[in-house]
């Protein structure tokens, strides 16, 4: 064994027995296995760094922690009326926070300017007229199509009364040719037969005279229903004109109502007109909800200044433990643990930092005698 190692182990007997064990347990390191493994020690300074940084993050945290519960130490010190007050206005501010959450969970709220604010005012008289436009729309298309139906009707009528007409002409003709044929016969048969024609001739006179008649009434018939026929058309038509009309003008004033108030119809001018105000309300209901959570507010602000209570955000960030007796009991109780537990470990870091520190000085002074 060299003199070095003689000194080393020397140095660890004479240290190791001076250690804290209950500290050691801490440290989750094989101190008695410093002087063997140079890597512990290492280890060690990087423990002790960040015990170090652990500590500094204390330090800048429970000043902070003392200071609220200095506060919460204040409301306790108040006076049984002074303490009403601020659970009363503490429960108000609570409650109305609550309801405003609840309203924006519940609404949405558009801030953006809506375009019927600029027509509020002719609003419902533009969408009573928009209204009644469609509705007459939808009459003068009904109209329309049963104005053409009829037209189309009697135009069907004119062809068969026409097709009648020339069909007429076509039997008057084929019959003032058939009677010429059997004068011409009868003529034959008298002239160089000798025959007797008195009853074909009266029996073809008899025919001839009874179609002409026929074909003359009828003819007359089909006369009376074209001229009736045209007649009617002619209402149809004109009717069909004016009907039109009534609906483009109502197309025209749908189409600039439609542009004016960016929809396509009716219902979707009453949708809009019905969202417009409901959120319109909302903006009123949510107004009044901020303006009486202002108002709270002030009167908090106000009262904690009589108080002498200078810290007002951490009463507003624990609004709720203020509202009764067992609410500040937990509130004391919350900060009089999170400061013991606070204190308990800066202790617990500096007492480990302690031994650490030991332990690294005698290693070094040992690594500087083995050199």
């Amino acid at each position: 064994m060299s003199i070095f190692s003689g000194i080393q182990k020397f140095m660890s007997d004479i240290f190791k027995p001076k250690m804290d064990k209950k500290v050691l347990s801490g440290i989750d390191i094989d101190i008695d296995r410093i002087y063997e493994d140079p890597s512990i020690a290492k280890k060690l300074q990087e423990l002790y760094q960040k015990n170090m940084d652990e500590v500094d993050e204390i330090n800048k945290h429970l000043p902070k922690l003392k200071d609220e519960y200095e506060n919460v130490q204040k409301i306790e010190r108040l006076s049984p009326s002074a303490k009403d007050t601020l659970s009363s206005l503490a429960r108000i501010y609570s409650e109305t926070t609550l309801k405003r959450t609840d309203f924006q969970n519940k609404h949405t709220i558009d801030d953006s300017k809506d375009p019927l604010e600029d027509y509020q005012d002719v609003m419902d008289e533009a969408l009573q007229v928009m209204k009644e436009t469609e509705e007459h729309q939808r009459l003068v298309k009904m109209d329309l199509a049963y104005l053409e139906a009829e037209k189309e009707e009697l135009l069907y009528q004119k062809d068969r009364l026409l097709s009648a007409s020339k069909l007429l002409n076509s039997v008057f003709i084929f019959v003032s040719i058939m009677a010429l044929i059997v004068v011409l016969v009868l003529t034959v048969m008298i002239s160089r037969f000798h025959v007797d024609v008195i009853f074909a001739a009266l029996i073809a006179m008899i025919l001839v005279i009874v179609t002409t008649i026929w074909v003359y009434f009828t003819r007359r018939v089909i006369s009376r229903e074209l001229v009736k026929n045209t007649k009617l058309l002619q209402k149809a038509i004109t009717l069909t004109n004016k009907t039109k009309i009534k609906y483009i003008n109502d197309k025209n004033l749908l189409d600039y109502q439609y542009k004016k108030y960016k929809v396509d119809s009716y219902y979707m001018f009453a949708m809009r007109i019905e969202n417009y105000r409901e959120n319109k309300q909302n903006k009123a209901r949510y107004e009044n909800i901020n303006h009486s959570l202002s108002a709270t507010v002030t009167d908090i602000e106000a009262f904690l200044r009589n108080m002498d209570i200078e810290d007002d955000n951490f009463v507003f960030d624990n609004m709720d433990y203020l509202i009764s007796k067992e609410g500040r009991k937990k509130l004391d109780e919350k900060y009089t643990e999170a400061i013991g537990e606070l204190e308990d470990r800066y202790k617990k870091l500096e007492k480990e930092n302690a031994v650490i520190y030991i332990v690294l000085a005698n290693y070094k002074s040992a690594q500087g005698g083995q050199k």
